[in-house]
């Protein structure tokens, strides 16, 4: 027998991503079980028919927190082990959508160069710059042939020298590279905004803007955050997340250096809503807003109706039922969506987001202030180069098939499709 590899999700389309690696003796590990990005929000994801999950495994690899590289978890085998990094742990156990977890999480190291052993696959993640905090690709080895997998990744976030770091000293001798192709489709955009361009960008209309600026951004973007709060700080605003964002940033700032502790004077403040502190109690998180109120960063939402010039404020969805009535959003006030820009195609608008949309019509439409968390086709190119695999693997793009001569060696596979190595 020989190593072989599948992709059963996400082969020419985006998202949804599920690579299994078998070994010379059959043994499996599975790299990430995500939810497809084309399902409906309340549709049920269900396991890809080419995956066995009645098999053991001798592990599920999760390289980062966002849902269309985990979302499939609830629906798969409680007794299949699961490994990420801590921050990933927390991140899925934060996650609303999915309840507390408890499914058991084995941590793998975050030492540079640390390997983790699951049956015959050596695993080496390798931390890289994505627009979730704490995204890996994956070197495996098994049987004497070399897996590497991408996961997720760019270069322009505030982590790039990660990334930077790996073209510049690439894994030797890599049989398969299974690469993300994300933003292929864009070959003749302009590079990429970084987060600083942004924090310039988020600055000038925190200056110019005469009331209140709303901000929609996810809540796992730290990246995103950080510039956000840098940008308010130098306009002399204060940034409100609402309580579940305060979570995901406390949680964050135990892991890494760098990130001020939400409390009066560090200029942040968290909103408090009643639907949030039912979230954030049904995280076991029933803590968050006595500590708030203790170290006095915890506003109601009426008090943002006053000093309108002061506040750069977290909207969303989630926020507009705490929000009516308590803040009203006028002309005076600007609105930014700072997300990807097809969340507001209209087939993909969901009743919630449509009312967020109604709620801040008075600002007029959103302003886009935003970068892509995937890697350009440049750095796509230039990564694959410098892994020089014997053969990539295509997956998470949908402009594989355009681009077959940027890349030598390419096997595009459908979904279900062995590959021996």
């Amino acid at each position: 027998m020989s190593v072989k590899i599948c992709t059963h999700q996400a082969a020419e389309t985006i998202g949804g991503n599920c690579v299994e690696i078998v070994s010379e003796e059959g043994r499996r590990l599975i790299l990430d079980a995500g939810r497809p990005l084309e399902l409906e929000t309340r549709q049920k994801a269900v396991p890809p028919p080419s995956l066995d999950v009645e098999g053991d495994i001798e592990g599920l690899l999760i390289s980062h927190a966002h849902a269309d590289h985990w979302g499939l978890l609830p629906e798969l085998p409680s007794q299949w082990p699961v490994h990420c990094g801590r921050a990933t742990a927390t991140l899925l156990r934060l996650n609303p959508g999915y309840g507390p977890l408890t499914r058991p999480l084995n941590i793998w190291p975050s030492e540079p160069g640390a390997s983790v052993q699951l049956g015959p696959f050596t695993v080496r993640p390798y931390l890289i710059d994505h627009s979730i905090f704490d995204a890996y690709a994956l070197q495996i080895d098994v049987d004497g042939r070399r897996v590497f997998y991408s996961g997720d990744f760019r270069g322009h976030g505030r982590k790039g020298v990660l990334t930077r770091r790996l073209v510049e000293n690439p894994p030797a001798g890599v049989d398969a590279l299974i690469m993300e192709g994300t933003n292929l489709g864009t070959a003749q955009a302009p590079p990429p905004a970084t987060e600083e361009d942004l924090e310039e960008r988020f600055g000038d209309l925190f200056r110019k803007t005469k009331g209140r600026v709303f901000v929609t951004w996810s809540s796992s973007n730290i990246d995103r955050m950080v510039t956000i709060y840098k940008a308010a700080r130098r306009a002399g605003r204060v940034l409100v997340p609402d309580l579940y964002c305060s979570a995901v940033w406390r949680e964050m700032a135990t892991l890494t250096r760098g990130l001020p502790d939400i409390e009066r004077g560090s200029g942040i403040s968290a909103v408090v809503t009643t639907k949030m502190k039912r979230v954030l109690a049904g995280l076991d998180y029933e803590d968050m807003v006595p500590g708030l109120v203790e170290k006095r960063a915890a506003i109601p939402a009426r008090s943002l109706e006053k000093r309108p010039g002061l506040w750069v404020a977290m909207i969303r969805p989630g926020l507009v039922s705490g929000y009516r009535g308590q803040v009203i959003p006028s002309a005076d006030d600007a609105w930014v969506w700072s997300q990807w820009r097809g969340y507001l195609d209209e087939s993909r608008i969901t009743e919630p987001l449509r009312e967020l949309i109604e709620f801040m019509s008075p600002c007029g439409g959103p302003i886009y202030i935003h970068t892509s968390g995937h890697a350009s086709p440049a750095l796509l190119r230039d990564f694959a180069t410098a892994l020089n695999p014997k053969m990539l693997v295509p997956i998470h793009g949908e402009a594989w098939r355009e681009h077959q001569h940027d890349f030598p060696n390419m096997r595009i596979l459908a979904n279900g499709q062995w590959l021996e190595i």
